[in-house]
């Protein structure tokens, strides 16, 4: 009788550590799922600032604002050899904000690259000609 006992805690002990293995899984895939939320949708487009020689990211919607401490974005004019290097986000991106990304620019064809960086999601370049 002592074997048949014994036998029957181990088996119990197995299934509670399956069951435990189970719920790490799901606890693990839960973080993932909800810290992976998609980054907002912005719809934006290039303007120049006649007064100060400015190119400018005319945000004309998104479905949420973007602090400015949660963007950065790249800055070049065509022929440039290289694209620049990613700087800091001025100010909160939000419907109808006009932000000046660069100042005494000259006139021509620009690219704008955005990133979200809480996802790192890297939003389609804007290339416009301004000036």
């Amino acid at each position: 009788m002592r074997i048949k006992n014994k036998v029957r805690g181990q088996g119990a002990t197995e299934y509670l550590l399956m069951l435990a293995a189970v719920l790490v899984i799901v606890a693990v895939a839960i973080y993932y799922v909800t810290r992976t939320a998609g980054a907002p949708t912005v719809t934006a487009n290039l303007t120049w600032g006649s007064t100060d020689n400015s190119v400018k990211l005319n945000v004309v919607s998104t479905s949420a604002t973007i602090p400015a401490a949660d963007w950065q974005y790249k800055i070049w004019k065509e022929g440039d050899s290289t694209p620049g290097s990613w700087t800091a986000g001025v100010a909160d991106i939000a419907a109808g904000a006009q932000i000046t990304l660069i100042t005494g620019a000259t006139p021509g064809f620009w690219h704008v690259t955005v990133m979200h960086k809480p996802t790192g999601n890297t939003y389609p370049s804007i290339a416009q000609s301004v000036g």
